[in-house]
């Protein structure tokens, strides 16, 4: 959306909108440097996850390059009723191979089946 000229104001306007019951799935993809993009996206995009049943982070390894894995993948869920244990957060690292994407569990070498 910021791509296509829309202010932080006007995003957050059509997200809060939407309202709980307004939309069953919303997709945002958002690419964040956290040292050159500007306070109010990095606050949008907090409350937008804070907000979201299920969260998917995407990041570069924090040790550096490989190149037999790309980066790591974390899922974490929140429950959707305050009576509901949320699962523990899943964190893996992929690889990108083409238009496919292999996710290992951390320290294996074996593709996730």
């Amino acid at each position: 959306m910021l791509d296509l000229c829309m202010t932080l104001r006007q995003v957050y306007q059509l997200v809060d909108s939407l309202g709980g019951e307004a939309c069953d799935l919303l997709v945002l993809g958002c690419h964040l440097d956290e040292f050159h993009s500007e306070e109010g996206l990095l606050r949008l995009v907090h409350l937008l996850s804070r907000r979201s049943f299920c969260v998917l982070e995407v990041t570069p390894l924090v040790n550096g390059y490989t190149t037999s894995v790309d980066g790591q993948l974390k899922i974490s869920f929140t429950p959707r009723k305050s009576m509901d244990v949320p699962p523990p957060r899943q964190v893996f690292h992929y690889k990108a191979e083409g238009r496919a994407i292999k996710c290992y569990p951390l320290g294996a070498s074996n593709l996730m089946r």
